[in-house]
C-alpha cells in the first residue's frame, strides 16, 4: 500500500478545503456543520483542517503498524468519504446541487462506508 493511499487522501483533503472555501466565500452554499461554520471564512481554518488530516493519516499509519487490513480499511473509508464530500462541493459549484451533508449525515455516511469497506476487504480478501 505504501504512501499512495495516504497521499491520495491528503490530496482529497486539500481539494475538500479549497472547494468548501470556494462554495462558502462565494455564497454558493454554506457549511452545515454548526460546530465549525463560524470558522469557514478564515483561510487558516482550511490549512488547519489539512494539517489535522495529515496528522490523522500519520496516526493511522503508525498505530495500525502490523495490522495491514485495518490500515487498508481505514484509508479506504476515509478516501471514499472525502470523495463524496468533494463530489458534493463540485456539484454545488458546477450545478448548484447540494447533498446537504450535515454532521449527523456525515457520521452515518462514514460509519456505513467503514462497515462496508471492512466487510468487503475482509470477505473478498483483496489484501493479505
Amino acid at each position: 500500500m505504501g504512501i499512495i493511499f495516504p497521499t491520495f487522501v491528503l490530496f482529497l483533503s486539500v481539494i475538500d478545503a479549497f472547494t468548501t472555501w470556494y462554495v462558502v466565500t462565494n455564497g454558493i452554499g454554506y457549511e452545515t456543520n454548526a460546530a465549525i461554520a463560524w470558522a469557514t471564512n478564515n483561510v487558516e481554518f482550511y490549512l488547519l483542517k489539512v494539517i489535522i488530516t495529515a496528522l490523522m493519516l500519520y496516526g493511522i499509519a503508525s498505530f495500525c503498524n502490523g495490522y495491514e487490513k485495518l490500515r487498508m480499511v481505514s484509508f479506504t473509508s476515509i478516501a471514499i468519504f472525502y470523495s463524496i464530500i468533494v463530489l458534493n462541493n463540485i456539484m454545488a459549484i458546477v450545478a448548484g446541487i447540494d447533498l446537504n451533508l450535515n454532521l449527523t449525515k456525515n457520521f452515518i455516511l462514514f460509519g456505513a462506508i467503514f462497515a462496508l469497506s471492512n466487510f468487503w476487504i475482509l470477505t473478498v480478501r483483496i489484501y493479505p
